[in-house]
């Protein structure tokens, strides 16, 4: 006796859940057209950096290690492995795979503004725009308006990069490079570490580009680390923003 009720009652239902799982007619709302600063690689040639390969003796036993220096600083690191050193305009030092010679990485030192002017997610997504607008229709960016922290290298001089990850599509042989530019800050200057080429090939050879910056050992004194990490300054604003003690009330009629 009850059961057309209860059909009735399934059937509206049904009919709720499939109205449910219907996907919104609505638009999706589209962000807005980007219209913030722009910054474009910069024309002009990096600080150089010399680079060397030298024997040692470590606990007896000679070994090797790779120099890097200029004139902010003096490291050692891990010497470049399935890596051959070669020239590239616009870098100041760089290297390409033995194995996959279109494969290739760099380090580039950036005079204070020459290029990016610190490593907000601000500068860095107005990076993106400029290689968007360097290569209009063939820049796909990876990781845009993220927090941009490398996925490549953990550190390097006790800092953590920052990183843009894109594609470049060449239009004539639709040939696709991926590029990976990683920065930090050192003494005001701005850093780069950059890997690139086909991606099935730079995807090969990741771990034997990150090893290099992240073994990085400085031989000459850090003097502005707290500086290039923004830490003083946050201190000197926390130490302006504290409360000043309250002073002491009046003494009252009789007081001293």
């Amino acid at each position: 006796m009850h059961k057309p009720v209860i059909l009735y009652l399934i059937t509206l239902s049904l009919a709720a859940l499939s109205s449910q799982a219907q996907p919104s007619s609505d638009p999706v709302p589209e962000s807005p057209p980007y219209d913030g600063p722009i910054i474009l690689r910069p024309n002009a040639a990096p600080a150089p950096v010399n680079f060397k390969v030298e024997r040692y003796i470590a606990d007896g036993l000679p070994s090797t290690r790779a120099v890097l220096s200029c004139r902010l600083f003096s490291a050692n690191t891990q010497p470049p492995q399935n890596w051959v050193q070669t020239n590239i305009p616009g870098t100041s030092l760089a290297f390409q795979g033995t194995y996959y010679p279109n494969v290739k990485w760099a380090v580039s030192l950036w005079p204070p503004k020459s290029f990016l002017p610190d490593l907000s997610k601000e500068s860095l997504t107005a990076y993106a725009e400029g290689i968007k607008k360097a290569h209009p229709g063939e820049a796909e960016i990876l990781n845009y308006d993220s927090n941009y922290r490398s996925q490549l290298i953990t550190t390097a001089f006790n800092r953590g990069p920052r990183m843009l990850a894109y594609k470049i599509t060449d239009p004539k042989t639709e040939a696709v490079t991926l590029r990976y530019d990683n920065f930090i800050l050192f003494k005001g200057y701005v850093l780069e570490f950059s890997l690139w080429g086909p991606p099935e090939e730079v995807n090969s050879m990741l771990g034997w580009f990150s090893i290099v910056p992240e073994s990085l050992s400085l031989t000459t004194p850090d003097d502005t680390y707290e500086q290039d990490l923004g830490l003083k300054k946050r201190d000197s604003d926390e130490r302006k923003t504290e409360v000043a003690p309250a002073p002491n009330p009046p003494a009252g009629p009789g007081g001293m």
